[in-house]
């Protein structure tokens, strides 16, 4: 009863919101609501039983791109959002609900006139109401603090129903952690599949600029870069924050001002006596003077006790200044580093590309 009387709930509240924002609207903005349905989809040996699937509804306000930016057209005008959304998690008891703002870009990867297919990603902030606890709650072993990260992606199919309205089914994988700041956290991985409506309260399209495409620009880069790790290490009722400091070099493939491919090395100090060099290779997917980076290492000595040899990345940066419409010079950022499915540490980094 207590699910469906906050469903209303939100349910009205959106409605409001939509209705109010009629008087105000250009055709560049869109909102949306979602309802979701879900499971846990890895961690079984630290979750509590009984579990049921996961409910959930998001309100997002969508600005589309139109060009303004070389970015928004190399990228093939993406939308911009912005989600609120509130999602049960299985099991009221332990988990209880929890609360998440995501700014994110959606992509079209290829569109008809009755619709388009298309791929999603962000990353923001989340509030879990119930943590670990060891004396209320010992039994959550997926996260220990309120506030946490949050990632997601989502593909799916956006039906053009009319000039203002649209329907979208799709499915999705998210994920909360704090990112091995505080222990216990295995962190939550689900997936969902969802129902999306949406309104152009002034239609669809709007009116979009076009570039000439740069395509005379530097093909090899170089990337130096220092970073500092912060982690619990390993206790849960009294955590102690460690850093590990790491060095990294970099040569990186410039495909075109949208993306870049890298490989290199790169060594940590884990437990502040372990030398652990590694190969790490890097997508960066750049937006303007932003960019997102996923990469993927390999140790070549001096792994985790109990983990595995390989880890990987996902995280942003910002570039101060552009050459030639692409992002260099010094950067600062933050990547989120795991092994598996469990996060390792935070890292806060600065670097330099030439």
């Amino acid at each position: 009863m207590d699910i469906i009387l906050r469903w209303r709930r939100l349910c009205l509240i959106a409605l409001c919101c939509l209705e109010g924002s009629g008087g105000y609207a250009q055709n560049i903005h869109a909102w949306q609501m979602q309802f979701f349905s879900g499971r846990f989809i890895t961690h079984r040996h630290h979750r509590t039983a009984p579990e049921s699937s996961h409910y959930g509804v998001s309100l997002d306000f969508i600005k589309k791109t139109t060009g303004k930016k070389y970015w928004q057209y190399a990228h093939n005008y993406p939308d911009m959002g912005l989600s609120a959304t509130w999602r049960t998690l299985g099991n009221p008891e332990v988990y209880g609900q929890i609360y998440s703002v995501v700014p994110y870009l959606e992509f079209s990867l290829f569109r008809r006139k009755t619709g388009a297919f298309q791929l999603k990603h962000g990353t923001g902030l989340a509030f879990a109401a119930r943590t670990y606890d060891a004396a209320q709650n010992p039994q959550n072993r997926l996260l220990s603090t309120m506030l946490n990260a949050t990632s997601m992606i989502d593909a799916g199919y956006r039906f053009f129903v009319s000039d203002e309205w649209d329907l979208k089914p799709g499915a999705m994988i998210y994920h909360y952690s704090n990112g091995g700041f505080r222990l216990p956290n295995a962190g939550i991985n689900a997936g969902a599949v969802y129902l999306g409506l949406t309104w152009h309260p002034a239609g669809r399209e709007p009116e979009r600029t076009a570039f000439e495409t740069i395509r005379d620009f530097k093909k090899w880069r170089y990337r130096l870069s220092g970073a500092a790790g912060f982690y619990d290490f390993r206790r849960e009722n009294s955590p102690s924050i460690q850093v590990n400091p790491q060095l990294s070099g970099m040569v990186f493939l410039q495909h075109s001002t949208a993306f870049r491919t890298g490989i290199g090395v790169e060594a940590g100090r884990l437990n502040r006596k372990d030398v652990q060099p590694a190969i790490y290779m890097e997508e960066e997917i750049q937006f303007g003077k932003i960019a997102t980076r996923y990469g993927f290492g390999g140790y070549l000595r001096n792994k985790p006790p109990g983990q595995e040899s390989f880890y990987s990345k996902i995280g942003m940066a910002f570039y101060p200044e552009m050459e030639n419409r692409i992002p260099a010079g010094i950067f600062v950022g933050s990547m989120l580093k795991a092994h598996g499915t469990r996060a390792a540490h935070i890292e806060l980094m600065t670097g330099y590309v030439f």
